[in-house]
């Protein structure tokens, strides 16, 4: 066998050897994993973006079931977030180690490829800085934000905001200064409360039992705005806290200059 036969991994009569065709298979492993990862994610963004979705029947359900499926699999095949691609370069370089060649060397400063770095929020960082930042006791999250098994169906579900403990009838105080926009009920939410915060950014405090404040008024950081309750798609008694910069949502723990949206006010006192 010749050395360029050799380093090709093609054997005698033109056929691949059994490294290359582990490496296909493994590839290929890689694109169906990446292509459930994806299905899942395009799922977790329907679910946060449209809440009201479920009550669409089941032919909708099915039918945007295999839609997200169908995208996910062309996405994963056009590349995706570049698993297989980054498992075949990881082959690679264990080939180049294993025959005694120097594997290339990447300068460990260099970023992700701009397909895989994960989202942000480009002005959330203005918006979060200008907001006041009085300090007071934190509320216990039971549940985070990010993907979790939904407690009510068992599936994976794109959790928009955070849970907190909360019993029923508790105070639910504004995070930061802002003004009301919505107080009323939403689908899957409940009775929900939101309040606008400027610049983009606004808050959401749903599953409440009641509403303290009217639509358009102004409020203070820790100032008591509602009570908390089991409306809506819930379990058990709880506050859910939202932040979304332009309508998407963020991690409310990324967001600096929030007070506890439950308990009591800064300072002890109204």
């Amino acid at each position: 066998m010749s050395d360029v036969t050799a380093s090709q991994g093609i054997g005698r009569g033109g056929a691949p050897v059994a490294g290359d065709t582990d490496r296909v298979r493994i590839r290929a492993l890689a694109q169906q994993f990446e292509s459930m990862l994806l299905a899942q994610m395009l799922e977790g963004m329907k679910q946060a973006m449209t809440p009201d979705a479920e009550s669409q029947g089941l032919g909708g359900q099915i039918m945007g079931d295999t839609i997200s499926a169908e995208l996910a699999l062309a996405l994963g095949r056009a590349g995706g977030l570049g698993l297989s691609e980054l498992v075949g370069t990881a082959l690679a370089r264990l080939d180049a180690v294993g025959g005694g060649r120097r594997a290339p060397e990447v300068p460990s400063g260099d970023p992700l490829p701009d397909h895989i770095a994960p989202p942000v929020a480009p002005s959330l960082a203005s918006a979060a800085t200008a907001l006041p930042a009085p300090e007071g006791r934190p509320s216990t999250v039971t549940s985070d934000f990010g993907w979790r098994v939904d407690p009510l169906n068992g599936r994976h579900r794109f959790h928009a905001g955070q849970d907190l403990r909360a019993a029923y009838g508790e105070e639910v105080r504004s995070a930061t200064e802002g003004t009301v926009t919505f107080a009323g009920e939403k689908s899957g939410y409940g009775l929900v409360l939101v309040v606008s915060h400027g610049s983009g950014l606004e808050t959401r405090y749903a599953h409440l039992s009641s509403v303290n404040v009217p639509e358009g008024a102004r409020v203070r950081a820790g100032d008591l705005i509602a009570r908390s309750g089991s409306s809506g798609r819930v379990t058990a008694p709880h506050l859910h806290f939202e932040v979304r910069q332009h309508g998407q949502p963020v991690d409310p723990g990324t967001v600096a200059g929030l007070v506890p949206a439950v308990g009591s006010p800064p300072g002890g006192a109204d």
